[in-house]
């Protein structure tokens, strides 16, 4: 059993890898891309609320 589970993942293509940190890279980009939208967009409206 153990032994299967080796040569399979040994069979895992390094494209396979590759692909598989770019989602996860591209995955925490976005999610700090979208935080800091959220926090841009909040300071703006704490503008309009003290200075509208």
């Amino acid at each position: 059993m153990v032994n299967l589970e080796t040569k399979q993942a040994r069979q895992l293509d390094a494209s396979d890898v590759y692909f598989h940190y770019l989602a996860l890279f591209k995955e925490s980009i976005e999610d700090t891309l979208l935080k800091d939208c959220l926090i841009f967009v909040d300071l703006i409206n704490l503008k309009h609320l003290k200075f509208g």
